[in-house]
């Protein structure tokens, strides 16, 4: 069959059937499909452009006359007949008065006010809020519906309807007219126009004013009129709708028919492969590399398939030997650590009996020498112990004596200790410690990691300075705290401190000492109790340690992993990810930007936010790189849940049987040194008995007297040297 498949992929054309050709591959699968699809979309089109290309003239020419009868009648047109209607009843009004006067030459206003149809004339209404109304020359009121007003100097008016005014006074001097706010009978704010006329050659002058909102009365019949038209070209519309829909109705019933095949058929030959294969990546990302695909649908599908399959096994093969070289790395440290140290504690017992004088009397030279050697035989002691140390946290095998303890006076006294250390420093060592509650804690292992904070401060702190030591009860925790005045660290190399054998810089190895695995223990020990440790320093001012220990002890310890270096992972992935969207000038970007920031999530979006800001970014290189990011960041949190998960299965039971030898030495160390004096008392007899057997000549004892001066005089050369480094090295255990 798979031979069959093969020609089939070769291209033996001659041999394949219509079916082939159509259905033989994914891509000629995909454009008949597509050609199917296309083809219900065009009939579709082109019956729905058709109806709407019909609906749409209709629709244009009756909006088309609409428009014209509208451009007609306007609303402005209304508005200019409603003034002109109140311009006509002033001038009427005006005339009125005017004629009056010129019958009656020697009649007064007062005369005319007494007329009673002049009166009545001269303030007549007309609609429903229109009035006339007659002040003279000087602005007073003489005529008004409202006899409140009459008499009234209408200039008192002026502060309160500023624009009633402004018509008033240009009406003293002839024709004026325009728009004004007035206060109505229930004491609401309405626009008005008004005309004012003057009545002939008297000193009267006529007004004519009316509520704006009274002029939409013709627009309101306007409006009745274009209703009843609407109307009917609302019918025409509907109608043409209606057949739209009924047509769009039947286009879609197809569509969606033809589109449910396609995608039926789709799904059964391209989308449940991808699917299958998706899925079995995100296993995949998981770290299942046992995950297989079995895709059989004879085509490219089937290739991918057994390709992701062939992919998964040396996957499967790879991790395989990361863990089996994880196991013998800390296998190898630890048998390596515990073997070193076997022969480390009799060295020790020896050295302690030469000092001791069981062999005899050293001099001066020989007790210094012996010195240089039992500091550096201590000294190796000590790293082979954080060696061990760090083997048990990674086994998960760190123990934990808790009991209920009152940590203050535990505090006060390593406080105490460490100012023995660095005497010549003056250093000065200020504490602050709250009320702390008896909680079931291990309080060897908190002042293990206090004293190697406290030790990393005076070291690093100038000469002269000071050191904070606090701790307080926070919650559910104790936070301790150790801040000094030192040289401080920068933000590049706070990332990487609690890395093992990492030091800030490496002119810090010369000058101040370590092997940099002491910070790396204290993150271990916090973080075996779900505690949390983190730093904050600014170069040249000072640093702050900050740890936390729970107040209920964590009594199934898990293993930590400390050797190999996380964010070194991350950051490769991080530039890799720059350089891949960014090209070359993206591994600069990174590579600059990493030297003074903390590489978080939040820090490289926001980093990745401004680059797209000063137009560095596009958009879309924008997005792929926070996509980017956030998938690292998710590995790297998937892959710290499974090495939890998988605790030190396959090597645990080896590490156990090391760590109980080393018990064992450890128990036995009482007895060594009463052994060593044992035999150091036999080997001396048997010393003195060959010391008397020799002789030696003359020249023979001179030989060896000129021999002994120079070996003596390169020794103490030596001595001196090695009695300095000791006493440098005396300082970089606990680093």
């Amino acid at each position: 069959m798979k031979a069959d498949l093969q020609n089939k992929k070769m291209g033996n054309g001659e041999n394949k059937s219509l079916k082939e050709h159509l259905f033989g591959t994914i891509r000629s699968r995909f454009i008949f499909y597509s050609a199917v699809i296309a083809l219900i979309f065009s009939v579709a089109f082109i019956t729905l452009s058709w109806h709407v290309m019909l609906a749409d003239q209709r629709i244009l020419k009756e909006m088309e006359q609409l428009s014209e009868q509208a451009l007609d009648l306007g609303t402005g047109a209304v508005e200019d007949v409603a003034k002109l209607y109140i311009e006509e009843q002033a001038e009427h009004t005006a005339d009125m008065i005017g004629g009056y006067f010129l019958r009656n030459p020697n009649a007064t206003f007062e005369d005319m006010r007494n007329d009673r149809q002049m009166k009545e004339f001269s303030v007549h209404r007309f609609m429903e809020t229109g009035y006339t109304a007659v002040h003279n020359r000087d602005a007073v009121s003489c005529c008004h519906p409202d006899p409140k007003i009459e008499g009234t100097d209408l200039q008192d008016l002026a502060h309160r309807f500023p624009d009633f005014w402004k018509i008033i006074e240009m009406s003293l001097y002839g024709e004026a007219s325009g728009y004004y706010i007035w206060e109505d009978l229930e004491g609401n704010i309405r626009n008005k126009y008004m005309h004012c006329e003057p009545a002939g050659n008297t000193e009267l002058v006529v007004c004519a004013t009316l509520y704006v909102d009274e002029l939409v009365t013709p627009v309101r019949a306007l409006q009745r009129k274009l209703s009843l038209e609407i109307e009917d070209t609302k019918s025409s519309i509907d109608h043409q709708v209606r057949l739209l829909i009924l047509v769009m109705t039947v286009m879609s019933i197809l569509l969606i028919t033809g589109l449910i095949i396609a995608a039926y058929l789709s799904t059964r030959h391209i989308v449940n492969p991808l699917y299958e294969i998706y899925t079995a990546t995100q296993r995949v990302q998981k770290g299942d590399f046992e995950v297989r695909t079995d895709i059989s649908t004879g085509d490219e599908m089937e290739d991918v398939g057994e390709a992701f399959n062939r992919m998964t096994e040396q996957l499967q093969t790879i991790d395989k030997e990361r863990k089996q070289l994880d196991a013998a790395k800390t296998t190898f440290m630890s048998i390596t650590s515990h073997e070193l140290r076997s022969p480390i504690t009799p060295m020790k017992a020896q050295l302690q009996m030469f000092k001791g004088d069981y062999f005899g009397k050293l001099n001066e030279k020989q007790e210094n020498s012996l010195d240089i050697v039992l500091r550096n035989t201590e000294r190796l002691d000590r790293i082979i112990e954080d060696f061990l140390e760090i083997s048990r946290i990674e086994a998960a095998r760190l123990k934990f004596d808790f009991k209920k303890t009152d940590l203050k006076p535990h505090i006060k006294r390593i406080v105490k200790e460490m100012d023995g250390f660095l005497p010549e420093k003056k250093i000065k060592i200020i504490t602050d410690i709250g009320d702390l509650p008896k909680v079931e804690i291990d309080p060897d292992r908190v002042m293990q990691v206090l004293r190697n904070l406290i030790n990393n401060a005076k070291k690093f702190s100038h000469k002269g300075g000071r050191i904070w030591v606090s701790a307080h009860e926070k919650q559910d925790f104790i936070e301790f705290k150790v801040r000094d005045e030192g040289i401080g660290i920068k933000k590049k190399d706070t990332q990487k401190l609690f890395e093992p054998f990492y030091q800030a810089e490496h002119t810090m190895s010369r000058k101040y000492g370590g092997t940099g695995l002491g910070l790396s223990i204290c993150k271990g020990i916090v973080e075996a109790q779900n505690g949390r440790m983190n730093v904050k320093s600014t170069y040249g001012k000072g640093t702050i340690f900050t740890f936390t220990f729970p107040k209920k002890p964590v009594k199934e310890v898990k293993p930590i992993k400390i050797l190999f270096s996380a964010q070194e992972d991350i950051e490769s992935k991080l530039k890799d990810l720059f350089r891949e969207v960014m090209g070359p000038l993206g591994e600069l970007e990174f590579d600059e930007f990493a030297k003074g920031s903390k590489l978080t999530k939040e820090v490289l979006f926001k980093y990745v936010d401004d680059m797209l800001d000063k137009n560095v970014l596009v958009k879309e290189n924008a997005e792929k790189l926070k996509k980017g990011i956030t998938n690292i960041y998710r590995q790297r949190h998937e892959q710290n849940e499974k090495k939890e998960k998988e605790g030190t299965k396959g090597f645990g039971e080896e590490m156990g049987k090391y760590f109980e030898q080393d018990k064992k030495a450890a128990g036995k160390d009482d007895e060594k040194p009463r052994e060593a004096k044992e035999g150091s008392k036999k080997k001396s007899d048997d010393k003195a008995k060959k010391k008397s057997k020799k002789t030696s000549s003359k020249e023979k004892k001179e030989s060896k007297k000129d021999t002994g001066k120079s070996s003596s005089k390169a020794q103490h050369e030596h001595s001196k040297d090695e009695k300095d480094q000791s006493d440098d090295d005396e300082n970089k255990d606990d680093d």
